[in-house]
């Protein structure tokens, strides 16, 4: 396992010895813990298993879900992933579910019903542990290893393409953006609200305008090396230890187990 780039462990980090800047999702998958060192192929079934057990829970098998729950709240400890990692990411999606959610709360006629507000809470709490599975699972490996751990499974190769290209193209969008940041911060002079606003419109269109450019480019750059239509995954062919296999069977039987009704 690599370790951290030391000066500036936020915004880069170092994966096979390659610098890689604006690490929004590799933030934290350098540190050193039993689930970051856990075989991103079984850590990548085991989140695909639960987030399933999870969304396919019958409405008012609340002891179930909090057992999974306690399962990823523990496991999330155990990561040493600060907890505000996870918060940021609720603060993005949990409105969405809210507003979906807050629909049951009120039946026809505007009539309040108590086993709606019952089933709103199930349902936020079945979004949240969901989005805590993909979070710790995503902030605890490598992009470039979880994209072959998913070509392990053998998920469709165009879909493997799609992610491995948005990954790669953000870190290209964001230096577009942060390049044209500071040259608009170099010609605004003054406070003026109007020539701030159209500063901001003229850069968002030079954006939209590099990026399409900057694509293009990257593209016949790409074509120019050989490239087929396919993204290569190197992934290694090492056997999974036997401890950790059995350790995982186990967890898997236990999650599916809790589904089929064996906790209530």
């Amino acid at each position: 396992m690599t370790t951290a780039c030391q000066h500036d462990t936020k915004r880069s980090f170092n994966y096979r010895g390659i610098t890689v800047h604006h690490a929004f999702l590799d933030q934290y998958s350098d540190l050193s813990s039993p689930i970051h060192t856990w075989d991103a192929r079984l850590k990548s079934i085991a989140c695909i298993l639960i987030v399933i057990c999870i969304v396919s829970l019958p409405p008012g098998r609340f002891v179930a879900l909090f057992v999974y729950l306690t399962v990823l709240l523990s496991s999330w400890y155990a990561s040493h992933v600060p907890a505000r990692h996870l918060l940021k990411r609720l603060a993005y999606l949990m409105p969405f579910v809210l507003i979906m959610s807050l629909s049951f709360v009120w039946t026809k006629y505007r009539a309040y019903d108590e086993h709606a507000l019952t089933l709103c809470v199930f349902i936020i709490l079945r979004a949240f542990a969901a989005i805590m599975a993909l979070t710790l699972l995503t902030s605890t490996t490598h992009f470039p290893t979880l994209l072959s751990a998913l070509q392990w499974m053998r998920i469709p190769k165009i879909l493997l393409s799609l992610l491995s290209f948005m990954y790669r193209f953000t870190f290209i969008l964001i230096d577009e953006f942060e390049r044209l940041k500071i040259g608009r911060a170099s010609r605004e002079l003054g406070h003026n609200i109007k020539l701030a606003w159209k500063s901001r419109a003229w850069m968002l269109g030079t954006f939209l305008i590099r990026s399409v450019e900057r694509s293009e480019r990257v593209y016949r750059a790409m074509l120019a090396r050989g490239f087929q239509g396919e993204m290569k995954h190197i992934f290694s062919d090492e056997a999974i230890e036997r401890n950790e296999l059995l350790i995982s069977v186990f967890i898997f039987l236990s999650l599916i187990l809790v589904r089929i009704g064996v906790m209530r």
